[in-house]
């Protein structure tokens, strides 16, 4: 009888574990070739983006207004006046991109070879992690239910998690055993 408890723990225990590695898949940060690839992008993009207003002399940037994206003189911002009001908010990293990108991109280069820091999965290989770890996840939900099931048929109480999924507590035994069989 110990047995099926320690067997119940078992399960349980692997399911927070689960649990908590399917949650760091969404936390865990990047690997440091995948970070400076996405930096770099991300500079790459805003300097070509401000390239297009430096072609016009620096004449117009694009700057989110009232809560409008507007073009306006560069370095030149009209602000509404008044209690409450929304002052523009100016971006100037397409500006310093375009004019530092060389620059950006060797201190990207430099910060995250210096930066110690745990990291997880690349984004590729993230989901079908998780989809194998949802898998795992519904597999023992079932062998949790059957253990509870043998405990109950033995004459003891066997309390259920509250987060227990209601289609597997409630279903008839041939339709456990049809879950318990599928992949």
């Amino acid at each position: 009888m110990a047995a099926r408890s320690t067997d119940l723990s078992q399960i349980r225990a692997r399911l927070e574990a689960i649990e908590s590695e399917l949650v760091a898949l969404d936390d865990d940060a990047l690997p440091p070739g995948e970070w400076k690839e996405r930096l770099h992008a991300w500079i790459d993009r805003q300097a070509d983006e401000f390239g297009d207003h430096a072609a016009f002399g620096l004449s117009a940037a694009s700057v989110l207004y009232n809560g409008h994206q507007m073009d306006v003189p560069a370095f030149r911002l009209p602000v509404r006046a008044g209690i409450g009001a929304d002052l523009a908010q100016v971006d100037l990293s397409g500006f310093a991109a375009w004019l530092l990108r060389e620059v950006l991109h060797d201190r990207i280069e430099r910060v995250v070879e210096a930066t110690d820091y745990p990291y997880g999965l690349p984004l590729a290989e993230r989901g079908p992690r998780r989809q194998a770890l949802r898998a795992e996840r519904r597999k023992l939900w079932v062998e949790e239910e059957q253990q509870c099931r043998k405990i109950e048929d033995d004459g003891r109480e066997a309390m259920r998690r509250a987060d227990a999924q209601p289609e597997i507590v409630l279903a008839w035994d041939d339709e456990l055993q049809k879950m318990a069989r599928a992949k």
